[in-house]
């Protein structure tokens, strides 16, 4: 049960007839009207975009060439996205017969860099997202994870363009260089959260620790790859 929306589309033919985007800085409040809204989002660094509504919306993000599947919030939208630097566009759709209504929030908060070792704690309240960025020189075994109290976080480690590369709040992987990021995320219900994220195997000798070795340095920061979820 619940709210479901269809429709057919392809790349030259629509059911949504979409302005040409607005550009839009942040933060940034918005009353909504209009069956869509198109907002062009431009930064010139990497962040984490956070989009909340007061009511119901369908949503997609495009950033590049890549467009996000649409996203359906009954309750109003909740959305932690990070997004690299450069052109995003974000497209907004009446879920409803009749307009899009009430407002639209658009805020930003920046990256925040880690290094090898165990982060600065964090507070996310229900709901809310953090992201770590840090950078791996040489390709190596790298061991990330995040500790939270209580442990109710969710993680995820992306590449510098958003991808998903694993989830879990601890995970090791083999990682060429290039620039890293790890989100945590608090569930929508609960109390607020405090976390702490932990990279390992990012100043190692020669190419990095061997596995056992890497997951061996996630136990000594209270993180195990088995317990990954």
């Amino acid at each position: 049960q619940g709210l479901v929306a269809a429709w057919i589309e392809n790349a030259t033919s629509s059911p949504w007839a979409i302005d040409a985007a607005t550009p839009t800085n942040l933060p940034q409040i918005v009353n909504l009207s209009g069956q869509t809204k198109a907002f062009g989002l431009k930064s010139a660094t990497a962040a984490l975009v956070h989009v909340r509504t007061s009511a119901p919306v369908i949503m997609t993000l495009q950033q590049g060439a890549a467009v996000g599947a649409p996203e359906l919030f009954p309750a109003g939208a909740e959305l932690h996205r990070y997004l690299a630097a450069g052109d995003v566009e974000l497209r907004l759709y009446s879920p409803q017969d009749g307009p899009l209504s009430g407002e639209l929030e658009l805020t930003a908060t920046p990256v925040i860099e880690i290094g090898e070792g165990v982060g600065d704690p964090q507070a996310l309240a229900p709901g809310a997202t953090a992201l770590f960025g840090f950078e791996v020189k040489r390709a190596s075994n790298i061991g990330a994870g995040v500790r939270s109290d209580p442990e109710r976080v969710s993680a995820r480690l992306l590449d510098a363009s958003g991808k998903p590369i694993g989830e879990g709040v601890a995970q090791m992987h083999k990682l060429q260089p290039g620039r890293y990021l790890l989100e945590a995320r608090a569930p929508a219900s609960g109390e607020t959260l405090v976390v702490r994220p932990a990279v390992v195997g990012l100043t190692p000798p020669d190419n990095g620790p061997p596995p056992d070795v890497a997951a061996r340095y996630l136990e000594l920061v209270g993180l195990s790859p088995a317990s990954a979820r």
